[in-house]
């Protein structure tokens, strides 16, 4: 039963990347093709902005605040009843195992973590509100304060183009060891996100795409918190810990 889980879940996170990925190319297509015809409406850049600086800040809430925002790092006691994601601390080899934000306080999540003055931060939620405030400078500068990016709209849109893949990504080929490289490469997937946008923005001018861009972007937020989780599941059910709560929440 748990083979035929494990198998499910990730194929589950391997369609999700799929999908993200085809959407990924699906707009450079969009982009490039040349038949899409430029209209100027009064209202489109402020429209386009306000809507993704929307959910940068929504994103950054979730980011800086991912046990209150979300209720997806519950656990279930014995008694079927939830309880916060702050579990009890448990003896592991003379050591108090315990829950800090949403990582097993475990050597298992060092590349997911940072230690700062004492304090444990997820290196994936940081690089996500950096990435973040950095896209919020962007979208002011482009679709309010009309920032010109003359004949580099091309490397804009490529570089975005780049860090949303390589955010989508890391769960599956990268799966670097070192806390910094997932910080930057969530930093990379939000910022390359609206980098993408405000280059396919430049050159196409349509409304159309920078929708089909925008409902992406949450797809893509969907996509990626879906493959941490599968990716997290895999470290704790290779540890396989019986009295983990974090291994627990896996099996129910």
């Amino acid at each position: 039963m748990k083979t035929i889980t494990v198998i499910s879940k990730g194929f589950t996170s391997t369609c999700l990347l799929l999908m993200s990925l085809l959407g990924l190319c699906f707009i450079a297509i969009l982009t490039f093709n040349g038949t899409i015809s430029k209209m100027s409406y009064p209202l489109r850049k402020p429209l386009i902005g306000s809507i993704f600086g929307s959910i940068c800040v929504l994103g950054t809430l979730s980011a800086v605040f991912p046990s209150k925002c979300s209720r997806i790092f519950h656990f279930k006691t014995e008694n079927g009843r939830r309880t916060s994601n702050v579990a009890e601390p448990i003896s592991l080899r003379g050591k108090n195992l315990q829950l800090r934000g949403h990582h097993p306080d475990c050597g298992n999540f060092s590349a997911h973590v940072f230690l700062v003055s004492d304090r444990i931060f997820c290196a994936g939620c940081v690089g996500l509100a950096l990435g973040a405030v950095f896209s919020l400078l962007g979208t002011f500068l482009y679709f309010f304060a009309n920032l010109s990016l003359n004949d580099g709209y091309y490397f804009v849109f490529w570089v975005g183009f780049i860090g949303v893949a390589c955010g989508l990504l890391q769960y599956h080929v990268f799966r670097f060891k070192r806390s910094l490289i997932h910080m930057f490469l969530n930093s990379g997937f939000v910022l390359g996100a609206s980098l993408l946008l405000v280059g396919a923005d430049a050159i196409t001018s349509s409304l159309s795409t920078a929708v089909y861009i925008l409902a992406l972007d949450i797809f893509w937020i969907y996509a990626r918190i879906e493959l941490s989780r599968w990716n997290h599941g895999m470290i704790c059910d290779n540890c396989g810990l019986e009295k983990c709560p974090y291994y627990l929440r896996r099996r129910l």
